[in-house]
């Protein structure tokens, strides 16, 4: 069968945007295929969604096709040093169908390092390939003032009379060869050791800590809470006072950016012995954070996962790491934000067989751990609970399966299982939809997908804050394409 043009064009606008939504690269025909619009939408999308590399990356494939598009959304996307060295780095990789900067984003390039702090170009000088020294190089800025000059020329390399600096770039190198009384107010990075051999002036005191603390942004103090704590930051009880006061206000919570998912894993890996007020505001930052969440109305059904691949991380994050939560965690996460205030959700457990369905745990943050606990065994099936929905003949706008890494299919011998019990399903509850979510994408899964993508019907792998973005589109039946054609223009006002 031959596609038509526009059939083909709407296929790449649908792969672009679930690429954009869930942080893939997509291949350079789909990105061809779009408009150009619609590529500056995908960019946005993937920046609102966490994934920078990609939205780097669709930047700079902008870059090519609409310089006037790339110039409107350059300022929306690139906001830090790091973004900025990524965009280089597409550019000159050839990735984006390019291998030199142009007239355009040179020019963009330069404004954002004339317009930048000098506390945000010496963040953006930690880092290399590029360097932002290699930046300077080659888009040459233009200082306005005398100490911009001496800052551009100190960041290549040059030798520089350190009385011409910026005074905050001379407060901190006096500072690192002096580290007495306040530290300069600067982000908190350029503290830490870059090195091994950066170490000897990093033995601030507790007082000096507790300064760094009372100055830093909430989103800053709540990811660094543990370091402030090791430091003795919060010795000071007005310091500690303040941290919890800004930690517990909604407002700030929202107005950071910070997810429900992001709070939880520091929470998770919040110092046991850190002050009681610390563990407080950091929970109540965490159900704060819960408000934004997917929430779900009418007959909605978790089924959980209580296998022993449970107990495993829910992400590739290495051992150790804040965002390393456990599979079970995650599924306390979920299961307060998906049935919070609907009085008609319920649980559904299953391993290889399906147990009981039951009212959740009452609660903002209920734990399910204790109680899957005891049914917890072996493997899973991920048709088993679809197998015995379907025999039950209830009524169910919603299901959200959620599994670690499991059979979709079935066994070998029953591999259509799920897809024909989600058949039986829908043709009692012709409006049903089903949202699958594999919480490890890393583990290799034991046979092909049978139950594909549809209307009704979406797979999702991983677990983040963007995973749960992508879990309220669904919910709210919104396509992720209506991002790309102009029908929501949330991620990034786009129109006009």
């Amino acid at each position: 069968m031959t596609t038509r043009p526009q059939d083909h064009g709407n296929t790449a606008l649908a792969l672009l945007a679930r690429a954009a939504a869930g942080g893939e690269a997509p291949p350079r025909d789909v990105i061809d295929a779009v408009p150009p619009d619609a590529l500056a939408r995908a960019t946005l999308l993937a920046h609102r969604r966490g994934h920078d590399d990609t939205a780097t990356l669709l930047l700079a494939h902008l870059s090519r096709r609409a310089p006037d598009l790339f110039a409107r959304t350059f300022p929306q996307t690139i906001t830090t040093g790091d973004r900025l060295r990524a965009l280089v780095r597409h550019i000159r990789s050839g990735a984006a169908g390019r291998t030199s900067l142009g007239t355009r984003p040179k020019a963009m390039l330069r404004d954002w390092i004339d317009r930048a702090t000098v506390g945000d170009l010496l963040l953006a000088a930690i880092g290399t390939a590029p360097s932002l020294a290699d930046i300077i190089r080659m888009v040459h800025p233009r200082p306005a003032t005398p100490e911009r000059a001496a800052l551009y020329r100190w960041l290549i390399g040059r030798r520089t009379d350190p009385a011409t600096l910026p005074a905050d770039l001379q407060a901190l190198i006096a500072f690192r060869d002096n580290p007495a009384g306040d530290p300069p107010d600067l982000p908190l990075d350029l503290f830490l050791p870059v090195t091994q051999y950066d170490t000897p002036w990093q033995g601030l005191a507790p007082a000096q800590w507790a300064t760094i603390a009372r100055r830093l942004p909430v989103a800053d103090l709540a990811r660094r809470a543990n370091l402030l704590h090791r430091k003795g930051a919060f010795t000071d009880p007005d310091t500690l006072a303040q941290a919890a006061a800004r930690l517990s206000d909604p407002a700030a919570i929202r107005a950071a950016g910070l997810g429900p998912v992001r709070l939880f894993a520091l929470l998770r890996a919040l110092d046991a012995d850190a002050p009681a007020a610390l563990h407080a505001a950091m929970q109540t930052a965490a159900l704060a954070a819960l408000d934004a969440a997917p929430a779900t109305t009418g007959a909605f059904l978790l089924c959980a996962d209580a296998s022993m691949a449970m107990t495993r991380r829910a992400t590739a994050a290495r051992r150790g790491a804040i965002t390393a939560l456990h599979g079970h965690e995650a599924l306390d996460l979920l299961t307060a934000a998906l049935t919070r205030g609907n009085r008609d959700a319920r649980l559904m457990p299953f391993t290889d067989t399906a147990f009981d369905i039951t009212r959740p745990t009452e609660g903002p943050l209920p734990t399910r751990a204790k109680s899957l606990a005891a049914v917890r065994k072996g493997g899973s099936n991920a048709a088993i609970p679809l197998m015995a929905l379907a025999t039950m003949r209830k009524t169910i706008d919603t299901i959200v399966l959620v599994t670690a890494n499991t059979a979709w299919g079935g066994t070998v011998t029953d591999k259509d299982a799920m897809a024909t019990a989600w058949q039986r399903i829908r043709a009692h509850n012709p409006r049903a939809r089903l949202l699958c979510l594999r919480l490890r994408p890393d583990m290799p899964e034991p046979l092909p997908l049978t139950l594909p993508d549809g209307p009704d019907v979406l797979h999702l792998t991983g677990f983040s804050d963007a995973v749960l973005d992508r879990i309220r589109d669904f919910l709210a039946g919104r396509d992720e394409t209506a991002y790309l054609t102009g029908d929501d223009a949330t991620p990034g006002g786009m129109r006009g």
